[in-house]
């Protein structure tokens, strides 16, 4: 009997990065880029940045760089993803956009794309919060929940537990969609990837598409111990709202 070997093609991912260029940002720019690289797909990483320069003095890094010299402010430099991801999503099966300081570790990206498709056709996202640590405290931290959950922000479905965190503490400093979902939406707004919620949070946002515009519902999946899935975490690396900060064990206790 014959015996045929079924070869998969690699996923491809969209990557892009929007990164103020400067020495002290270079470290947690690498970190992020080391992250995507990981995930087990075929990524192309572009890199929005405000300095000509970076393109010299980072050549090393495995990214596309293109350089934007004429912004009224700047932090249109967060908005320049949407009209790479716009042009060419075709082309990919998942599109994301990074802060230069927001590093998803390799489970977080693999269990979203296990878990996006069958929560976005329930109108849910399987989402993320912002954790930061600190070399004089135990543990991880949020930088954004500043208050305890309250009943109706736990949420069951499919089994597992999760919290659904409103706004603005749900935001999370990036954001992926599968191209497919990404072409249907598309399809019934064509201007979706331009759409930015007149809420006073420009750039906020930006790094915020498919729950702050899209309104697609965020899930945080609790682990079989009650607290945050790890896979749920992104980490802030600049690490810079120690002053503010909560436990996540404490914030994430029912």
């Amino acid at each position: 009997a014959k015996r045929f070997l079924v070869h998969r093609k690699a996923m491809k991912l969209l990557a892009n990065i929007a990164y103020h260029h400067h020495p002290n940002r270079v470290e947690n720019l690498t970190k992020v880029i080391e992250a995507i690289k990981s995930y087990p797909v075929q990524s192309d990483i572009f890199v929005d940045t405000n300095d000509p320069q970076a393109i010299h003095e980072l050549a090393h890094l495995p990214v596309t760089f293109h350089a934007h010299t004429s912004m009224g402010h700047p932090w249109e430099l967060t908005s320049k993803h949407r009209n790479r991801i716009a042009d060419v999503y075709r082309h990919f099966d998942w599109v994301a956009y990074f802060e230069d300081d927001m590093m998803l570790p390799k489970e977080g990206f693999i269990n979203f794309t296990k878990q996006f498709d069958p929560m976005f056709e329930d109108n849910l996202y399987p989402s993320f919060t912002r954790i930061e640590t600190y070399p004089d405290k135990e543990g991880e931290f949020s930088p954004d929940i500043t208050f305890n959950l309250t009943p109706n922000m736990w949420r069951e479905w499919n089994g597992k537990t999760y919290a659904s965190l409103p706004y603005y503490i749900n935001y999370h400093a990036f954001w992926m969609l599968s191209s497919k979902r990404l072409a249907e939406v598309l399809s019934r707004n064509p201007q979706a990837l331009q759409m930015i919620s007149n809420n006073g949070l420009y750039r906020e946002s930006l790094a915020s598409l498919p729950i702050w515009s899209l309104e697609l519902k965020p899930m945080l999946e609790m682990d079989e111990n009650g607290e945050l899935a790890d896979h749920c975490k992104v980490y802030h690396l600049t690490n810079n709202y120690s002053n503010q900060s909560r436990d996540i064990k404490e914030i994430f206790r029912r």
